[in-house]
Parts: C-alpha cells; structure tokens; sequence
C-alpha cells in the first residue's frame, strides 16, 4: 500500500499478470473439464491453487498461462 499526502492508504493494484482466476475461468482459458482439472491437481501436474475462502480457491493467472506454455504442442 502506498500512502499519499493526506495520510491515506491507497492499495495498488496487481498486475493483470497476476489476477486470480476461479475455476469457471481456468476452464475457459485452457479449454479443459473440471474433472480433467481435478485429475490434473490429484497427479500434481497443475498450478497451486490459492484459497480464497472456506469454499473457494482460485488460481493466479500467471501460472496457468505458464502451465499452458510447458504443455507439449499438437503438430498437427
């Protein structure tokens, strides 16, 4: 947080590298199924997830689009 000269805190944002992503989202981007995603965490061949509260985890943007990149490319 930066602090401006009337003594108030202004948050900054992060970079929209950095957004988290929920998992409505991760399967837009990445064209998978829930469960394949689930398949994928259970091997432990899939980003960390980040919790976000008792029932919800997100992602951050950047290691997904990180994870897509390392995945082999189709050739064809």
């Amino acid at each position: 947080m930066q602090e401006n000269p009337h003594g108030l805190q202004r948050q900054t944002l992060a970079p929209a590298s950095h957004r988290i992503l929920r998992m409505k989202d991760v399967t837009a981007i990445t064209g998978i199924s829930k469960s394949s995603i689930y398949r994928h965490i259970q091997s432990g061949h899939f980003p960390q997830s980040i919790r976000l509260s008792q029932h919800a985890v997100g992602w951050r943007s950047d290691q997904i689009e990180a994870w897509m990149n390392s995945l082999p490319r189709n050739t064809q």
